[in-house]
């Protein structure tokens, strides 16, 4: 029995950088936007074999969001918006508010870039 499907299946990706340096953040993201390449050039199929019922994967970023505002990639900042986070505890109630900043779609290309240069140097 074979079982069909097709659409738009959006996921969401995280990186969380415990680092304090751009340089590590620009290569974790260069590198996945160097694996997507990867996926859209057809390199990457779905489905039960690659003749019969198989599809391409097809990958668009809409948003990156930034919670930290490194002075590197400051030019790319579109907005920034303020998230409150709340978790109560019976009569505990603990808040924290943190600043998120989208960054513009041409950052994508300056991780590549900077990714790239970094493989290129070593």
């Amino acid at each position: 029995m074979k079982h069909a499907t097709s659409g738009r299946f959006p996921f969401k990706v995280v990186f969380i950088s415990d680092s304090e340096t751009i340089k590590e953040l620009l290569e974790n993201i260069g590198f996945f936007i160097a694996s997507l390449f990867e996926i859209n050039e057809g390199h990457v199929q779905i489905g039960a074999d690659k003749s019969k019922g198989s599809g391409q994967v097809k990958i668009k970023v809409k948003n990156i969001i930034s919670n930290k505002k490194f002075p590197e990639i400051e030019e790319f900042v579109k907005s920034e918006e303020k998230e409150l986070h709340f978790i109560e505890f019976g009569d505990l109630q603990i808040q924290e508010d943190t600043i998120v900043y989208s960054l513009d779609p041409s950052f994508g290309e300056f991780a590549l870039k900077t990714f790239t240069s970094i493989l290129g140097q070593n």
